[in-house]
């Protein structure tokens, strides 16, 4: 999804500003660099520590779980992004033209 983002923003430079595609690039990247940054193991040889699985308050919510919600509501954001491109596009021109 970020390749695809970012792909656009160098091809199509000159019909859409790269400001528009910074909050959808930002949303992408986010949960990822959450997720990695804060399940880092700990440098303690006695193993991983249990609250390297979860997160939020008093360590009751599981990570992965909050990572793959976060990322199918941000992948509908996405889709929802590209059909309102295509909505919006001119009756003549073809659809994917909306989406690049």
């Amino acid at each position: 999804r970020t390749v695809y983002i970012v792909g656009c923003m160098f091809l199509l430079a000159a019909q859409r500003p790269a400001e528009d595609s910074v909050p959808e690039l930002s949303l992408c990247i986010l949960p990822l660099v959450w997720c990695v940054w804060t399940s880092r193991p700990s440098s303690s040889t006695a193993g991983v520590p249990a609250h390297v699985a979860f997160c939020g308050p008093c360590q009751r919510f599981p990570r992965l779980t909050t990572y793959a919600i976060i990322t199918v509501c941000l992948e509908l954001y996405s889709t929802g992004v590209a059909a309102m491109a295509v909505a919006t596009s001119p009756c003549d021109a073809p659809p994917w033209q909306g989406v690049l």
